[in-house]
């Protein structure tokens, strides 16, 4: 990240690139060409981004001082009277709307175009920047949510890694229990307990929007929030998939699927055996399940379920739980990230995910994007994943070969 002093020198860079083809006009007493004006339009916006961020770095600096001064005061003193070092988006209380008005206003602010006497004109145009997204991954270990929606809310164990790209954890390959009465003075039974250390990396995550007319920003007043919306969804869920089907080739996370010593589960004679059946077989080596990520086409399947008189399993359709529908009273989570024909039942709590850099929103006009007032945004973020205990996740097929 450059400095305060770094980001000042390049932005009177900036400024004077622009004022020496002002002044160059000038001495012919002429205007502006069409590539000079242009010129000039791009210098002041990136000096303006430039005084934004440097703006922002002494708000943050007067924050944190005033947070310290008041926790001296009061006694607090030490680290904790350093401030929150969550990222803005976890702070408690802040909304989207709240991050979708402050960014416009800072978008807007800092990409005021001069005219041709190089006064601002107030006309706004998108500039190339990034801003921090507020995201639902909160980098520390929470509970499992009483309804689980969605894939990553069974993600409770997450760490945020700070400083590199790579990241190591413990797996454990054996469980073996041999705990037993012991006479006096006799030799204690070992249990085996054995670990692995193992090296990964985190991956980057990420993807572009087509190219939209500009224009698009000033008459459609939600749309930011809305690409932003679409490209967060679609980011989570190709987390998702990395987590839980991962390849571990090339980009691709090892997810849990492609982990070896995972349990699995044949099909056994119709659904609701083979369900049961995986419930025992992690049961069989100590774990104990906290939910089952399912494909929705088999949650359906399980639905509608009928006994031999067409009397519907679970009170039928009109009386399921929409995403908890439950299998033994555990909660079921529907997810595309689940091949169709397969279902995972775990303790959800052995796999970590790791978050190396928080989501983040860039939106850039330049190169043809600039010609054709266009721009594009980007939402990307830098995670990895870590399979901790295999023996806790079984996966399970849900239909017969």
């Amino acid at each position: 990240m450059r400095t305060k002093s770094e980001l000042i020198e390049e932005m009177k860079g900036e400024l004077a690139a622009a004022r020496a083809i002002s002044a160059k006009a000038d001495e012919t007493g002429r205007g502006y060409t069409d590539d000079e004006a242009a010129t000039i339009t791009r210098h002041v916006d990136i000096a303006k981004n430039l005084k934004a961020r440097i703006d922002r770095i002494d708000t943050d600096a007067a924050v944190k001082s005033a947070i310290s001064e008041l926790g001296n005061s009061i006694g607090l003193g030490g680290p904790a009277a350093q401030g929150d070092q969550r990222p803005a988006w976890a702070v408690k209380g802040r909304t989207r709307s709240e991050w979708v008005n402050n960014t416009v206003a800072q978008l807007e602010k800092a990409s005021a175009r001069f005219d041709a006497h190089g006064e601002p004109s107030g006309a706004k145009a998108v500039i190339t920047g990034s801003v921090g997204v507020p995201s639902p991954i909160f980098t520390d270990i929470t509970k499992l949510a009483p309804t689980p929606t969605r894939l990553l809310d069974l993600l409770v164990d997450r760490v945020s890694l700070a400083g590199t790209n790579t990241f190591s954890f413990l797996r454990q390959t054996v469980r073996t229990n041999n705990a037993a009465p012991v006479a006096d003075n006799a030799t204690k039974p070992t249990s085996v307990y054995t670990f692995g250390e193992v090296e990964d990396r985190v991956r980057v995550v990420a993807h572009l929007s087509e190219a939209i007319p500009e224009r698009f920003l000033s008459d459609h007043a939600g749309l930011v929030e809305f690409l932003e919306s679409e490209m967060e969804e679609g980011l989570y869920r190709a987390l998702e998939a990395q987590v839980l089907a991962g390849s571990g080739s090339g980009e691709n996370m090892t997810g849990i699927l492609s982990t070896s010593g995972i349990i699995t589960q044949a099909w056994s004679a119709d659904l609701l055996t083979t369900l049961r059946k995986a419930a025992t077989a992690l049961e069989l080596v100590g774990e104990v399940p906290t939910a089952w990520a399912i494909h929705p086409t088999d949650v359906e399947t399980l639905d509608l379920l009928q006994d031999n008189e067409a009397r519907h399993y679970f009170a039928g359709p009109q009386q399921q739980l929409a995403q908890t529908s439950p299998v033994w009273s555990l909660p079921i989570v529907k997810s595309t990230a689940v091949a169709a024909g397969t279902a995972v039942l775990a303790d959800w709590n052995y796999v970590r995910l790791v978050v190396r850099e928080d989501t983040r929103f860039d939106i850039d006009r330049g190169g043809d994007l600039f010609e054709k007032n266009q721009f594009k945004a980007r939402l990307e973020g830098r995670f990895g994943v870590a399979v901790r205990r295999p023996t806790a996740f079984c996966k399970v097929t849900t239909v017969a070969p």
